[in-house]
């Protein structure tokens, strides 16, 4: 029969056992979209923005939030806005595990967008440039790429800051290397004024 001190050690060592599993469960990977759901809840830590935002050049943006995630990293929310016609035309949301790689990705943005910079931007800045572009690529027919993080950039503000080009006059359509553009000028024939 054990003695009492056995018993005690036995008993502390399931407690530790449970704790580190506990803690294992804690850290363990979470599927995509547990991880989406789990960061939606959680506070944007920063927003950020290539600087050709700023000017009335119809150039496309990349709009980054960024969000911490307890015990796995920073989740970055990313989107490419075509703020003149189709409004978000690429998005992803990636698990990045420490500021070097953010800051790598930002370099690969730079190097993508020549003479923009990535800037630190408000939160309320970047979500509006990137509603705007919604909105009025979807007044022209046009819905946000299948990959763009959504439910990451909301919840949408109730009034949008009014940020260049927000409300353009005419459509502007630069056609991409990966666009339909059969497709897209066929939907903008429809949506001009008769």
């Amino acid at each position: 029969m054990p003695s009492h001190h056995q018993k005690k050690l036995e008993k502390k060592k399931k407690q530790r056992l449970a704790a580190q599993k506990a803690a294992r469960k804690e850290l363990a990977p979470m599927s995509a979209a547990a991880l989406m759901r789990v960061a939606a809840e959680l506070p944007v830590e920063a927003a950020y923005m290539t600087s050709g935002w700023r000017t009335k050049e119809p150039k496309p943006v990349t709009v980054v939030l960024t969000r911490l995630v307890p015990g796995q990293g920073i989740l970055v929310a990313c989107a490419m806005v075509d703020r003149t016609c189709l409004g978000v035309k690429d998005g992803f949301a990636k698990l990045v595990l420490s500021r070097e790689e953010l800051h790598g990705m930002f370099d690969q943005i730079e190097t993508a967008y020549a003479e923009d910079d990535v800037e630190d931007v408000p939160l309320l800045e970047a979500q509006s440039v990137v509603y705007h572009a919604i909105d009025y690529a979807r007044s022209l027919g046009f819905e946000p790429h299948k990959d763009f993080p959504e439910l990451l950039f909301g919840p949408r503000p109730e009034t949008l800051l009014d940020t260049p080009l927000a409300k353009p006059k005419a459509p502007i359509y630069i056609a991409g290397p990966n666009d339909d553009q059969a497709r897209i000028l066929a939907k903008l024939e429809a949506a001009r004024p008769r």
